[in-house]
């Protein structure tokens, strides 16, 4: 079974998700950025990967190196010592699936082609046990190439504008669906929970289109019944939620 579905989904305690880890207080998808994510006892992190020129895989969630490094070097033309030559920091797939061991991890794989995600998989399968992995979609082209390969993974799909929220989830056959600040709307979300799936906030409508971090945009996201929260503060989540819980107790 899943790790995902064995989480705890508790209406005054929604899971906690370390966006890129602790991006407010280190560099996103950086050794210590996930290294403070983990010692906040948050229920998972978020990780974004690329693949480079030599075939390894890294965590990166822009395609190039200019809003992390000022360099324009995009991760897919260069090798993985060329790209850490520009950006000390460039953490490594496998090392970052070592550091989280056997906590439940959301990969973002952006678009990437399904040849570039094979090689994400094999990397991913190697390092043992699949139950603990959510892939996060976003084209019904890499969910197909995700089932054809596991079956039964874990899969989050990205809210799309225009497509019926439940109508993807069942196609692609999705444990959550993430929704914009646009879409956190009390109807919506009542329509995925009874269908089955959790609800996943990217973003508060409080805090626009960036990730939920205030103490006010969290509670606002656990009023609105969101199962899941992915946030940039996941201390901060840990300690309002942990409050909430209490206080209701």
């Amino acid at each position: 079974m899943s790790k995902w579905s064995a989480l705890k989904f508790e209406p005054e305690r929604p899971v906690v998700i370390g966006h890129r880890g602790l991006p407010e207080i280190a560099l996103e998808n950086t050794r210590r950025s996930f290294e403070l994510a983990i010692a906040t006892k948050c229920d998972a992190v978020e990780v974004d990967v690329h693949v480079t020129a030599d075939g390894k895989v890294v965590c990166l969630h822009d395609d190039d190196l200019l809003r992390v490094a000022g360099n324009d070097a995009r991760a897919s033309s260069l090798s993985a010592q060329d790209l850490r030559a520009i950006f000390p920091a460039l953490l490594d797939y496998d090392t970052f699936l070592s550091m989280t061991a056997d906590m439940p991890v959301m990969i973002d794989t952006k678009e990437c082609s399904p040849e570039e995600f094979q090689i994400i998989a094999d990397a991913t399968e190697r390092s043992g046990s699949l139950d603990r992995f959510m892939f996060s979609v976003m084209t019904f082209e890499l969910a197909r190439v995700i089932r054809r390969r596991w079956p039964d993974m874990a899969m989050a799909a990205h809210a799309h504008r225009g497509l019926d929220f439940l109508e993807m989830a069942q196609e692609i056959n999705a444990s959550f669906v993430r929704l914009l600040p646009e879409d956190c709307i009390p109807e919506t979300i009542s329509r995925l929970h009874d269908a089955g799936y959790a609800t996943l906030a990217v973003a508060s409508p409080l805090s626009s289109t960036r990730t939920s971090t205030s103490p006010d945009a969290l509670q606002a996201l656990a009023r609105l019944g969101f199962r899941a929260i992915i946030t940039d503060r996941c201390d901060w989540a840990m300690t309002t939620f942990g409050e909430r819980a209490a206080g209701r107790a």
